[in-house]
């Protein structure tokens, strides 16, 4: 069956009754619906677009997390229209990108609820008036984002209340719908620029939905329980989509309530014998450090047998702290399914099968030193390396990769860290929505001597026996005297290293001085606190990345809740932070930076020894010129090197001052 409707429509006519979606809201409301009921709700709204717009117009649909969103994807994909999905715009982020969207796509119509619609509605009436007379300048908006709506261009295109959709029994599947025609323009979360719509046709879902049955064995006997938002790949096609290829029930919870509550979506897993789960890193983060030890006794996790973590990079210490507290309600490590994907391969790349034990690799000097089941690491406890990085395995490739090297665009050898590229397939989406120049560098690439066409994810890993590793992002990776160093390893000291960081937002950057780079570090904290808390708080951080990260930290920016930007999914935006620090757009309660001029020259190190009553004053005057610290501060003689924050180069011109003033 080649043909994605067909294959949607067949398993909703196999399983008329059951139910297919428990969708429960930011107030625990639980509303259903059936498969039986959502097929003949889809394609009434299939029939009254068909009425409105044209086929493969572009359909942009605004609607909170829940049923009547999958109703309207659904009655999209009926039709052979191109469905959009973006956030209400409630607050500056979410206006922003629906701003972007909005302008990007030029949709025929807006299609959202009877309250979102009057809004527009209204905005597209002020648009009209801003024209001759500018609000923006007249008035003075106490929120920014206000300006941001006077800009929206919405007289273009319809808005419509789906209350005014004039539906009918009466559906005739769109006959010329063909594999290749688009079937979503879904805009990637944009961590380092602006969103890009890529299109995704339907020949691509099919394939990727194949990929993704094959990969975990799903049957239709399988129970989803899901908080994704259903606005990007993990959420809608890993959750909705799968749900209704394979006649799963599923069980969706609003972003909101997780965070809210995650023990609510931990019981729901438990009552729903649920099978299948699936969410980010700092979701099994957050679930370690919100749910209280008292409420697992009531859980039984013993039915799960696959809980995928994908979309950020995954930390094996989370995954063994989310292990070491649930085991007791029958989770086993084993469940555990590290995943590897992306909006421009439709979604799956590669992922572990259910039945296996995931891998680590021990990663020293440009080689993997061994590899483990991690279950093998959690009982015997091996000592690794000095210096040696740790990665884990996001399975078996489900479709083709290769790793190239990024300076002369060859092929790397196994094990050798390069660019992950993935061959051109029937799950790579055909491009981005009017970017050709970018569709181009993005997923026309090649190397020396062979058409084949390649995407370049933008990813750094590496592949060994069969399996792929992530080790981070290209254009965040930090090179210290030549060796790279991977932002998240650092942000993950950092986020452990004083309660009163928030976790999950903390950003590592680097920052060029006079040709050299530097680390730099923005970090959130619950709470304002005493300027002495503050420095040692910087102090605490540079220590911590000294002693597990062998850096030295040059900059320390402690920041306000909320001040470091993310993406929708909540991915960092590390470039944006640098800017904004950069640029003084973010208010700080505390910064340190090393000296603007940095230099390593022996006549660099003036250090005034008048006063100096003995060598271990000396060493000190080095030490506050080297640390950049005031000539007043008083350090603890019972620190090492690592508690000051120094590394082994800082340490080595330490060692060479010293000889200055005791050359013998």
């Amino acid at each position: 069956m080649d043909n994605l409707i067909a294959h949607f429509c067949n398993k909703m006519q196999a399983y008329p009754e059951k139910i297919a979606f428990h969708f429960y809201d930011d107030a625990d409301k639980k509303a259903s619906i059936s498969f039986g009921a959502l097929d003949a709700e889809a394609k009434k709204i299939a029939h009254a677009l068909t009425a409105m717009t044209d086929f493969q117009d572009r359909i942009l649909l605004i609607f909170p997390p829940g049923l009547e969103l999958i109703k309207h994807v659904l009655g999209c994909i009926y039709a052979g229209r191109v469905a959009v999905l973006t956030y209400p715009p409630a607050d500056k982020q979410a206006i922003i990108k629906f701003k972007h969207i909005s302008d990007d796509a030029k949709p025929k119509i807006i299609l959202t609820t009877a309250e979102i619609a009057k809004k527009l509605k209204q905005l597209a009436r002020l648009n009209k008036v801003n024209k001759y007379l500018p609000l923006a300048k007249l008035f003075s908006f106490k929120k920014s984002f206000y300006k941001e709506l006077l800009s929206l261009k919405l007289a273009d295109c319809a808005i419509v209340a789906v209350e005014q959709l004039k539906s009918s029994d009466f559906y005739t599947a769109a006959e010329s719908i063909q594999p290749q025609h688009l079937a979503i323009i879904q805009y990637t979360s944009g961590t380092t620029k602006e969103p890009k719509g890529v299109m995704v046709t339907h020949a691509n879902l099919l394939n990727n939905l194949s990929l993704i049955k094959q990969c975990y064995q799903l049957t239709h006997n399988d129970v989803v329980t899901l908080w994704l938002p259903p606005y990007h790949d993990m959420g809608l096609i890993g959750g909705i989509f799968t749900t209704l290829f394979n006649g799963i029930s599923t069980q969706l919870v609003s972003p909101l309530l997780f965070l809210k509550n995650p023990l609510f979506w931990l019981q729901l897993l438990s009552k729903y014998k649920s099978t299948i789960t699936c969410m980010p890193n700092f979701g099994y983060e957050y679930c370690v450090r919100k749910v209280p030890d008292g409420a697992i006794k009531n859980l039984n996790f013993s039915y799960l047998r696959c809980a995928l973590s994908g979309s950020e990079p995954i930390q094996k210490s989370v995954l063994d702290a989310f292990y070491e507290k649930f085991k007791q309600a029958g989770f086993s490590s084993k469940v555990f399914c590290p995943c590897y994907g992306l909006a421009e391969a439709t979604l799956l790349v590669a992922g572990k099968p259910y039945e296996e034990d995931y891998k680590i690799a021990i990663y020293k000097d440009k080689k993997v030193l061994s590899t483990y089941f991690a279950e093998q690491v959690m009982q015997a406890k091996p000592i690794f390396a000095k210096g040696s990085d740790i990665f884990i395995s996001v399975g078996r490739l489900f479709q083709e990769v290769s790793i190239i090297n990024s300076e002369n665009h060859t092929m790397g050898q196994e094990g050798e860290i390069g660019e992950i590229w993935v061959t051109a397939s029937s799950s790579m989406a055909i491009g981005y929505w009017q970017k050709p120049e970018i569709t181009g560098k993005t997923f026309q690439n090649t190397i020396a001597d062979s058409p084949q066409k390649y995407l370049n994810t933008g990813d750094l890993g590496f592949i060994y026996q069969g399996e792929l590793y992530i080790c981070g992002r290209s254009k965040d990776l930090i090179i210290i005297r030549g060796k790279n160093y991977y932002p998240q390893d650092i942000e993950y000291t950092i986020n452990h290293c004083h309660k009163l960081i928030r976790v999950g937002c903390v950003a590592v950057y680097p920052e060029t001085l006079q040709g050299i780079e530097h680390v730099c570090v923005a970090v959130e904290l619950k709470e304002m606190v005493s300027e002495k808390e503050l420095e040692e708080i910087a102090q605490a951080i540079r220590y911590a990345v000294s002693l597990n990260n062998e850096l030295h930290v040059s900059q320390v920016h402690l920041l306000a809740p909320r001040s470091i930007p993310k993406t929708t999914s909540g991915k960092l935006k590390r470039s944006a932070m640098s800017n904004l620090i950069a640029t003084k757009q973010v208010p700080s309660y505390y910064q340190w930076c090393e000296n603007a001029t940095v230099t390593h020259a022996k006549s660099s190190h003036k250090v005034t020894t008048s006063t100096a009553s003995d060598g271990i004053e000396i060493i000190e005057n080095i030490l506050r010129h080297l640390l950049s610290l005031p000539a007043d501060f008083s350090f603890n003689r019972q620190q090492n090197f690592n508690e000051l924050g120094m590394d082994s180069l800082l340490i080595v011109e330490l060692y060479h001052a010293i000889n200055e003033h005791y050359p013998n």
